[in-house]
């Protein structure tokens, strides 16, 4: 990673050729350069060690930002500038922006330490408090008390108050594992450490945690001192009977990064992937995906070879009993052996929970009642899961990446992104691929928050609605991880890794991490900018037309879209570039979005010559369409396929070439309009004037007191592409003089509207008639004029003149 000086110069240098750029009246050059030279001054910004350097490089970055202000205000169609998301900038702003855990920061632990350590406690359990729990030293309370001793067992690990027992079950796996082969699990984790690797007891306690989390190694700073009681009873977990301090210091550091001892609970795979950076792997027995003997495979032989580490956990059920043993609700207890012989399979089970009062008055290094064997069939029908840790170790290649999903939210809040990275294999052999997806967390009490991976080989997923589709079948889970195992046959080109989330928060950062027996590399293709906007908007009462079988399609939102194409490319065949349209709404809505050639005018109705590009199908939440289309005029339509349902919707644009988007005003927008209802009967369906009783029609009166400009609509209430309409207005005189006509008698589903043309003050009327006779239909006339004093009303008698 470049150090902040590497950063400095970069930025310096990057400053000054954007200057020049801008001197020579480059703007797009000299505006990617001052953007570049902000991300370079930031990147100097957050590595530096020195808050006087941090200040400078920030001033910096600010003063490129203005110039790159200055040159945007300038000149509005600059040229898009491209982001790299794997670029060394881009992974650590997100590694940085996840610094901040439950209120707290948490640095990466390869940043340069700021000085004085973090000592701030972690909050005490509501527990805790009501046992006076206080911060004491241990040497203070048992002098014989030493950082770790070789002697430490599984046994010796208590739960204490705390609701931490998949933290307890995670040590004590840990130490087991550490007994057989000899390992330092989660004791590694701590410093200070001598040049063997083995942590030291500090002279003035203070000590450091790595953890594995947000996608990075983190420093956790913490002293020796421990809650316990008034009497000297620790409050938290502890290793009382060897007096080993190194698993509740571990513990210590881990309450506090999840906020204070009241923790809420975990799994042991999420806490073994913090406290020793193992791949986490969580299995429901009762899942249809569960495989029993697969699992029970994998387990014992992974076990048994030190790759595997387990817990089990039991669900919220309440008295739950086996074999005349009480096993406790939404508890976890450690995996500390498997076996199968003689046909066979049994697990070894470690309750690390013990009384309050037991721990006053029993031995609990001879306490052998917490442990006991079950049967691998009994333990997939009593216990809600199993969580398993693997050794990276067994996989020589991995990659990671760090990411932010970019939320579009619906109208209940929820948020939905998705993010899609490729794999290139390498190899021609056959291999094992595992993808670990990680949610960071910024606060460990919000639970509305899913996520799902896929992981498809030679996958077509460059289509949007083809990326929803799959992300919609994903599995979605609240836990922060999820993992995918998969096998590669080596003819693969390439594996789409597909990233989700649905929550209720913007900006979620996550990190995916993959696992190979075999190398591969991440596809970091850049693709070209575009040019991108996004417009908020809202189907109501008022807009939402429904799809075009309604004579209300004309009300739906529309959108004067002008692209401008290359100016230095004078073919408009090659001037084609590939526009994109992504609508989303409320889940429960139906949605289309639909482009049409057009001058950038309100369109009434559609045909299919007039369709330049559509979305297709009505589809719920989310409608997207993507085409190579020409410079020049469309119109964009936003459409529910129900006239009554309304919502939220937001509609973003792409396109390579500079674009202009803007709302179209509804029919009539700055006019008054007057709507009257009428209808067609035996009496009045006299046709058009071939038949001869044209004057039998309805009349409407209309009276103008001063100068107006008017045009009118007609629409009838069940449109058939049987019968053609037309309204004309007349100035009241013998005989009737016409003034107006809406054209040629018309099926258009929307109805027919008469040109705008200036009124004088006097009196006139309407005649809304059909071509044939005998038509017998509800109507409604729609008047829209400029001034307010425009008087409509039916008239009583009309008949041959």
């Amino acid at each position: 990673m470049a150090t902040s000086s590497t950063g400095k110069g970069d930025g310096e240098d990057t400053y000054a050729r954007a200057t020049k750029a801008e001197v020579e009246q480059n703007w797009d050059l000299a505006f990617k350069l001052y953007v570049r030279a902000v991300e370079l001054y930031l990147h100097a910004s957050r590595t530096a060690t020195e808050n006087v350097s941090r200040a400078e490089y920030k001033a910096q970055a600010a003063k490129a930002l203005n110039r790159a202000e200055k040159i945007k205000a300038l000149k509005r169609d600059l040229a898009p500038v491209p982001v790299d998301r794997f670029s060394e900038q881009q992974q650590y702003y997100i590694l940085d922006k996840s610094c901040v855990i439950n209120g707290k920061r948490f640095d990466p632990w390869n940043k340069p330490s700021p000085g004085a350590l973090d000592h701030e406690q972690p909050r005490f359990s509501s527990e805790q408090v009501e046992c006076l729990a206080e911060w004491r030293r241990p040497r203070d309370v048992s002098p014989e008390c030493r950082l770790a001793s070789t002697a430490l067992t599984p046994l010796d690990i208590i739960q204490h108050l705390v609701a931490d027992c998949s933290v307890c079950s995670s040590l004590a796996a840990c130490i087991e594992h550490s007994r057989r082969f000899g390992t330092k699990l989660g004791l590694s984790s701590l410093y200070p450490q001598d040049p063997s690797g083995t942590p030291r007891a500090a002279v003035d306690g203070q000590y450091t945690v790595q953890v594995l989390f947000n996608g990075t190694h983190r420093r956790v700073d913490i002293d020796d001192k421990l809650p316990y009681s008034t009497d000297g009873v620790p409050l938290c977990m502890s290793a009382i009977a060897r007096g080993d301090l190194w698993p509740s210091l571990l513990g210590k550091a881990y309450m506090k990064l999840m906020g204070g001892y009241d923790f809420p609970g975990s799994n042991s795979s999420i806490d073994l992937h913090a406290l020793i950076g193992w791949i986490p792997e969580h299995r429901e027995f009762q899942s249809v995906t569960f495989e029993r003997e697969t699992t029970w495979n994998r387990l014992c032989l992974g076990f048994n070879e030190g790759r595997c580490l387990a817990t089990v956990g039991t669900d919220e059920r309440q008295d739950i009993q086996w074999n005349n043993r009480h096993l406790l609700s939404a508890h976890c207890y450690a995996v500390i052996d498997v076996q199968e012989a003689g046909g066979e399979r049994t697990l070894t089970l470690l309750d690390p929970l013990i009384s309050f009062e037991r721990r006053l008055t029993e031995e609990t290094d001879t306490d052998q009642s917490r442990v006991w064997k079950m049967s691998w069939d009994n333990a997939c029908s009593v216990f809600h899961s199993i969580y398993l840790s693997w050794d990276p170790a067994l996989f020589p290649h991995q990659l990671t990446f760090h990411g932010i999903w970019r939320s579009n939210a619906d109208d209940n809040g929820a948020q939905t992104a998705h993010s899609l990275l490729k794999l290139r294999p390498t190899s021609a052999a056959e291999s094992d691929l595992w993808v670990v997806l990680t949610r960071h967390v910024v606060d460990r009490r919000r639970a509305s928050e899913y996520i799902s991976l896929r992981v498809e080989k030679d996958g077509t997923l460059s289509d949007y609605m083809s990326i929803n589709k799959l992300a919609s079948q994903g599995m979605y889970t609240n836990n922060p991880h999820t993992l995918v195992r998969t096998r590669l046959q080596g003819s693969e080109d390439f594996v789409c890794v597909l990233a989700s989330y649905d929550g209720a928060f913007d900006d979620t950062a996550y990190t995916v991490t993959v696992y190979s027996t075999a190398e591969l590399s991440w596809d970091k293709t850049v693709p070209p900018p575009a040019h991108v906007k996004k417009v908020e908007g809202a189907l109501t009462m008022k807009t939402a037309g429904g799809s075009c079988l309604y004579s209300t399609f004309m009300l739906n939102p529309q959108y004067h879209l002008r692209i401008h194409g290359d100016n230095n490319t004078k073919s408009k065949t090659a001037n084609k570039g590939k526009i994109d349209f992504l609508l989303h709404g409320d889940r429960g809505i139906p949605l289309n979005v639909t482009v049409l050639w057009s001058q950038g005018q309100r369109i009434t109705e559609v045909s299919p010559n007039d369709i330049a590009v559509g979305s297709g199908p009505y589809s719920y939440g989310l409608a997207h369409a993507k085409k190579d289309l020409p410079p020049g005029d469309y119109t964009v339509v936003v459409s529910a396929f129900e006239p009554e349902q309304q919502g939220k919707f937001s509609l973003q644009v792409e396109s390579p070439y500079p674009f202009d988007m803007e709302s179209i005003p509804q029919e009539g927008a700055g006019m008054y309009n007057k709507t009257v209802r009428g209808a067609w009967d035996n009496d009045t369906a006299a046709g058009a004037p071939p038949y001869n009783r044209y004057f039998s029609n309805p009349w409407y009166d209309i009276q103008v007191k001063s100068q107006t400009q008017l045009k009118i609509r007609l629409q009838i209430s069940r449109p058939s592409p049987m019968t053609t309409i037309n309204i004309s207005l007349y100035r009241d005189a013998a005989p009737p003089q016409l003034l107006l006509s809406s054209g040629p008698y018309s099926d258009s589903i929307c109805g027919v509207i008469t040109p705008q043309i200036p009124l004088a003050p006097g009196n006139y009327f309407l005649v809304p008639s059909t071509y044939e006779p005998g038509f017998r239909a509800p109507f409604r006339i729609i008047v829209y004029c400029t001034t307010s004093g425009v008087a409509v009303g039916q008239r009583k008698h009309s008949g041959n003149r």
